[in-house]
């Protein structure tokens, strides 16, 4: 089954609101990307860092996988698979966190765009047969 634009744009926008914990505050994933050249001079905030490359190389393989038609299918679930690695190197660093709980409930939508990514055949199937 082929990847749709819509899912490709919702798995975008749904990695874009996910809350991370930035210094004292909270902070969107989706942003984290965008200040990559800050962190790279703060050595004491490593783990950010790590996170942000993986933010932005996910929101990278989204955009390209939105661009192009032909490898789109492809495109796609790396943007996943770096989206997943990101949410499990961010999930061992938030453990104790207090916002824990907020922080993952933000997470929500991007995991549903995983499991309706992988099991989308049989949602439709199970749709069809509702209606029927």
């Amino acid at each position: 089954m082929e990847i749709s634009r819509r899912l490709v744009g919702v798995s975008l926008f749904s990695t874009f609101i996910i809350l991370i914990g930035a210094g004292h505050g909270i902070f969107t994933l989706g942003l984290l990307g965008l200040f990559l050249p800050v962190l790279i001079f703060d050595t004491a905030e490593f783990p950010l860092l790590i996170s942000s490359i993986l933010s932005l190389l996910c929101t990278i393989l989204f955009i390209l996988s939105l661009i192009n038609e032909e490898r789109r299918n492809r495109l796609y679930w790396w943007a996943i698979s770096t989206g997943i690695v990101q949410l499990v190197f961010w999930a061992v660093l938030s453990f104790n966190d207090h916002y824990i709980h907020l922080a993952w409930l933000s997470a929500l939508p991007f995991l549903l765009c995983i499991l309706y990514s992988l099991f989308r055949s049989k949602i439709h199937r199970w749709i069809q047969e509702l209606r029927s």
